[in-house]
């Protein structure tokens, strides 16, 4: 099953809220726990709050980064 064409930059910032803290939360949390009891928890909640925060963050900001980044190349 294919998604309408407009539904790419929705579908994009959802793919990008929950991959992009998937990987940042885990090293932050290894970092700062270490591979404890408590580490898969703690990562699982960081990470949902995390890509919580994300989704609209990247709604928002995509395409002005979009546009300043054309701005800046040729």
């Amino acid at each position: 099953m294919k998604l309408d064409k407009r539904f790419a930059p929705v579908l994009n910032a959802i793919l990008m809220a929950l991959i992009l803290p998937f990987f940042m939360t885990f090293v932050v949390s290894v970092v700062n726990l270490g591979l404890s009891e408590r580490f898969v928890a703690t990562w699982m909640r960081t990470w949902f709050i995390a890509s919580v925060a994300a989704f609209p963050l990247i709604l928002v900001l995509a395409p002005l980064i979009r546009r300043l980044v054309g701005r800046m190349t040729a």
